[in-house]
């Protein structure tokens, strides 16, 4: 019996191995690193940090806005840079949740509280689902896709602050 539990051990130990699943410590990290780093893209955001969301946006990000649209990472930052979308406050208002996906994935969904002056529409503050995929890629985490879904509808625009 004990040897039978012995190579039952072995054996799982190979597959992890084999398989590259993250241990949970490894897992642990990888998810508060996960969760840092949204916290630190939020306030890149507000901050129009155009260095730290060029390395924290993949190449071939794409956004999902509340209306539908959609916005490559070009597009989006670009929209960021020149003051179209001003972020005035961007910040979670639940847990971060990142599920990991293997080693080299994770899904993110948080709720946030979002402040933003919108060229041509005006000023939006409300509470929205955010869900987002994060993929290592040359050993950095990455965002690759969002989905940011406003709650309780799109707020009706504001004139934006003097």
């Amino acid at each position: 019996m004990a040897l039978g539990a012995f190579l039952l051990a072995a054996t799982a130990a190979v597959v992890v191995a084999a398989t590259g699943a993250a241990r949970p410590a490894d897992a642990s990290a990888a998810q508060a690193e996960i969760r840092a780093l949204v916290i630190m893209r939020d306030r890149a955001l507000v901050d129009a940090d155009m260095a730290a969301l060029k390395k924290i946006h993949a190449s071939d990000y794409q956004l999902i806005t509340p209306d539908g649209s959609v916005l490559s990472r070009a597009g989006f930052l670009h929209s960021v840079a020149s003051g179209d979308l001003n972020y005035l406050t961007f910040r979670p208002v639940s847990h971060i949740q990142v599920l990991l996906l293997g080693n080299d994935a994770a899904a993110v969904r948080y709720e946030s509280k979002i402040d933003i002056v919108v060229a041509g529409i005006g000023r939006l503050t409300n509470e929205n689902w955010h869900t987002d995929l994060y993929e290592r890629r040359s050993g950095h985490w990455q965002v690759v896709w969002s989905q940011t879904t406003p709650i309780g509808g799109l707020p009706t625009p504001t004139a934006p602050p003097s």
